[in-house]
Order: structure tokens, then sequence, then C-alpha cells
């Protein structure tokens, strides 16, 4: 089985490197421009480009973590965790861009690269050869480096010949579909060529999305195409303070988990399609096999009729939910409200259903504070452990350092859909300070 999880490390790998580049390597030449011949090798036939601005990440993070002087902890231990032998450059120029692209093959072979400008060949390959996994490969010429994953494939691949192949001669990729046509300090631009809305009818194509990075924090512009119509849903979910979530946008996996999970218990659920949740916080169960019970109020839209009743009436029999009245019911101990407000839609949630809210074209959305994610209420064995994890420690700093989130994917007409949108940090707060620390202290990347 391959090791998805192994690019995403490079991926993430490389960012903080980029990070931390400004510490380790501060001089004269740190703000000089240097030449993105990478650019030039962007397979023709990509499905998906990201392009990272590594001169604007290294300037914005040097002014953010070392020119304030706001993290000289975090400052000293990374240089005292440079000292390391072990802990050596991995040989790339971070001053220039890196580009990641996605590439899906006539044979079905799907295939994630990295591409990035040479500071030290020699250096590159030989932590290129104690790094990669076996459905890693990579090629590297005097100025440029291929690193590719290998993602999906039904047969062998020699991922070396193809980084080999694909560095041989210049690309006819078009670079405008990576740059922003509003915005000159994009930190991150993200282009796909389709991206398919799961249970949705259509899909979203040339899709452009530019992250910048200021002062207050990150914004997001963009904008796709899109060919169906804007679909309008009634809900008794309305935004609050807390976390709130609208999606048209429902992974497979997840309504892969669901039907899994739920099977075994004799509850059949149709394939969802359309949600809204507010999220309020997490506490413990108070009985029953469950452990963590979210404090939640949904409304839920199906792609298929359902019978909220008879649905409910299986999960008591078998032993599920309890307590099941005709307006609510208990789980692992907490009091759950529920309503069939539709002939595909139902609400459930710790709140009674309020009044009706329509909502018009939105693909996605998401609003408010993050800080909701990491309340966790009650206590036991398993909170003591989970608040003593690093994850939630550097997830509760994270949360608490972010004052408002507001994205969003809407159709504005029949063939156009806007991207947009904001995430906040606290006042005197910035922000790749603040991403830095998270990185750092959650040990994701270890």
């Amino acid at each position: 089985m391959l090791k998805k999880k192994s690019f995403g490390k490079i991926a993430g790998m490389i960012v903080l490197i980029m990070l931390l580049w400004m510490v380790f390597l501060f001089s004269r030449s740190l703000y000089e421009t240097s030449a993105n011949n990478n650019q030039l090798y962007i397979p023709e036939n990509s499905t998906m480009v990201m392009r990272i601005d590594g001169e604007q990440l290294i300037s914005k993070g040097f002014s953010d973590v070392v020119l304030t002087k706001k993290n000289n902890k975090l400052v000293n231990e990374i240089i005292e965790k440079r000292r390391d032998p072990e802990s050596t450059n991995l040989g790339l120029n971070f001053r220039s861009d890196i580009y990641i692209f996605n590439v899906v093959e006539k044979n079905g072979t799907e295939i994630m690269g990295i591409l990035a400008n040479v500071q030290n060949k020699e250096q590159l390959s030989a932590n290129l050869e104690k790094q990669l996994n076996s459905n890693q490969g990579y090629h590297i010429t005097k100025d440029v480096a291929m690193i590719l994953t290998l993602m999906k494939s039904e047969s062998e691949v020699d991922l070396n010949k193809i980084a080999r192949d694909y560095l041989r001669e210049i690309s006819i990729f078009d670079n405008s579909n990576l740059t922003s046509q509003t915005s000159t300090n994009e930190l991150v631009h993200f282009w796909a060529k389709k991206l398919v809305i799961p249970n949705h009818a259509g899909a979203l194509t040339n899709v452009s999305i530019s992250l910048i990075v200021n002062e207050k924090g990150v914004s997001i512009d963009g904008t796709a195409s899109h060919a169906s119509e804007a679909d309008e849903n009634t809900y008794l979910v309305s935004k609050n303070s807390n976390f709130y979530m609208e999606s048209a946008i429902i992974p497979d996996a997840l309504n892969d988990f669901l039907s899994s999970s739920l099977e075994g218990l004799g509850v059949q659920l149709p394939t969802i399609a359309h949600v809204n949740v507010n999220h309020h916080y997490t506490e413990h169960a108070d009985e029953g096999n469950s452990i963590l019970i979210p404090h939640f109020d949904a409304s839920i839209a199906f792609t298929d009729s359902i019978d909220i009743n008879n649905t409910l009436e299986k999960a008591e029999a078998n032993g599920l939910i309890s307590n099941l009245t005709k307006s609510d019911l208990r789980y692992g101990g907490k009091q759950f409200f529920y309503k069939q407000t539709a002939w595909d839609q139902i609400y459930l949630g710790r709140n009674e259903p309020r009044e009706e809210s329509i909502s018009n074209g939105v693909l996605f959305e998401i609003s408010g504070s993050l800080k909701p994610f990491s309340e966790f209420r009650g206590g036991g064995l398993v909170m003591k452990i989970l608040r003593m994890s690093d994850l939630y420690i550097s997830s509760n700093e994270l949360f608490s350092k972010i004052d408002n989130v507001d994205l969003s994917a809407k159709l504005i007409n029949e063939k156009k859909c806007k991207i947009s949108g904001e995430i906040k940090f606290n006042d005197g707060e910035a922000p790749t300070d603040v991403l830095l620390n998270f990185l750092y202290r959650s040990r994701l990347l270890d």
C-alpha cells in the first residue's frame, strides 16, 4: 500500500524549513531575487499546481519572528536544534518559488510532485537518498530538482525516469495560471484544471485561488467556472458567535465512513449532499461506548429520501441511542433534538430547532471562531491525556490567537463561482509567527 502521508510530510517540511530559513541563514543576500528556472518544467498535463513564493515567505517570516523579537525562546530552540549534526540544510534554494503539482496519466497513474530550485546539488541528492520512500523518486539538474510521489498506480512505475524525462525539455504549461490578477504580494497561488464536487451536479473548472499574508492575517481571493444552476437549501441552523459551516462539498470518504460505521448497527442513511452545522464545544460522554460527544446543531440534506422516525427506531433497537420520543433522544447520556424538515432533510442537534433560513448558491462557507474545536469539557483519564498532548496544546494556542475566520465559495451566477475569505488574527499577533509556533510545537512534522 502506497504511503500517501510521505508526500504531505515532505511538503510540510518544505514550508517549515522555508519559515526557519531566515533564522539560520540571515545575510544581506536574503532579499535578493533568485531565478525561478523550475517554473519552466511544470508538466503540461498537470491537473493541479500550487506555487509558494519563497521570497515572500522568508521576508515576512523574518520580519515577524526575528525583527519583532517576539519569539526569542523559540528562535533559540531552533538554533540549538540546528547544531545537531544530523540536522542539515536540504540543499534547496528557498529564496525562490516552490511548485507542487498533480499529474494523472492516461493509464490512471496519479503522481504528486515538487519542483524546486537547487542551491547545493550534492547535498540535496544525499539528503533525498536518505529521506525518500520506495514510492518516491527524483531527478536533479544543475539548477532544478523534481521530487515525485506515486499516489495511485495499477503497475510498477519508474519515478526517477519520469522525473528525468520531465526535466529534459521545457514544458508548454501556461504559467499565467499561477499569477494573481488582483494582487502582487500573494504568498501562495493554487490552480486546478477541474475539481469534481461530490454528490453535486457539475464541477468547478479553471480554479484559481490566491493566498495573501499581511500584518493582520491571511486573506484568500479566487474564482472558478461552474456549469450548474445554484442549489437552494432550507435549514434550521443559523450563524452564531461559535463556529459555523455550510457545505455542499461532502467528501466521498466521509460518506463511506458513516455508511460502514452505521451499517454494523443496522442503521442505513442515504448519501449526505449538504450540511449546515454550528459547533459549540466537545464534552465527555456520560454513558455508552462513545468517549467524546460534540455539542452541535446540524441541518443535513441527503441525495435520497429519508424517514427519520424509522431510522431512529432502528438505532434505538440496536442500542445506539436511548429514550427516543417524537422530538428528542439520548446518545452518550446527552440529549439531542431532531426533526424531519423535508423528504430528504433532517435536523439533529443539542438545541431545539430554530426558525427556518434559506441558503442559495453556497458551495462552502465557514465563519466564526476556531476556539470551540479546542474546548473540551468534562474530566476523566481520556480528557487528561488529551489535554497533555502536543497537538492539543499547540492547537489550543493557535486557535486562541485567531480572532475570526470567514471563508466561502459561492455561485454568483450560473457560470461563475467566487472564492473569498479572511483569517483574522488577534491584535499584535503576527501570522507567520503564530503558524511557525504551531508547526514547531505540534510536532506534526517530526
